[in-house]
């Protein structure tokens, strides 16, 4: 394991190269790796990959610095699934609220749950107001709570 308990940089500061193959929905900000990262995990997909991220929620609507154009050409090429918006005090290590975004190569009809096509859709779950606060500063989803999501995903 490495462990470095002072890192000699900034998160803002990642290694930003405008050329980089993987910025094919366009070229992320400088100040703000999120849509670098959602980039990434795009190219690391197979044809028929999907990945879970969570990032801060205000990765779904800033506009700054190209991250709405990034957004918008993401929808466009049909690789958002499913955006799940969660509830603040969700994470011991910040307060802010957070979202997960689902992403997916292909969305037709696919693999053993044989889930609906999806292709031109993308779902939309508002889990702002679920969980309960387990002391002053975290919340916690309940095993119901994490059912509803998961069902109303796959419903």
């Amino acid at each position: 394991d490495f462990v470095m308990a002072n890192p000699p940089f900034n998160i803002k500061d990642w290694a930003r190269d405008e050329t980089d193959p993987r910025w094919k929905y366009g070229v992320p900000p400088k100040n703000n790796a999120n849509y670098a990262w959602l980039q990434h995990m795009i190219s690391k997909l197979g044809e028929k990959g999907t990945a879970g991220i969570v990032l801060a929620n205000g990765s779904m609507s800033s506009q700054a610095s190209g991250e709405g154009e990034i957004r918008q050409a993401l929808i466009e090429a049909d690789l958002v699934a499913c955006m799940v918006a969660l509830p603040s005090q969700l994470f011991r290590t910040t307060q802010i609220p957070a979202c997960l975004w689902f992403l997916a190569k292909d969305k037709s009809p696919q693999g053993a749950r044989r889930l609906d096509d999806r292709r031109g859709e993308i779902l939309f779950i508002d889990a702002r107001e679920m969980g309960e606060m387990i002391d002053r500063t975290e919340r916690a989803f309940s095993e119901e709570d994490l059912r509803k999501i998961a069902d109303t995903y796959h419903a």
